[in-house]
């Protein structure tokens, strides 16, 4: 659940957050004996993956 640029700091006191919200998602190929891990991120609503351009419908 978002913050919404708030916490609090070690003396009870309200501090101010700077979020830095990204977008993303991850993947992974394995086999029997290796994993191969990948981490794609999504700007402007558009992720490459594969050279794919993928898009929500």
């Amino acid at each position: 659940m978002p913050s919404v640029h708030g916490a609090i700091s070690a003396d009870g006191k309200p501090a101010r957050i700077v979020e830095n919200w990204q977008q993303g998602f991850g993947m992974a190929y394995y086999n029997d004996t290796e994993s191969w891990p990948f981490v794609y991120r999504i700007r402007n609503g558009i992720a490459l993956m594969g050279g794919l351009e993928l898009t929500a419908a």
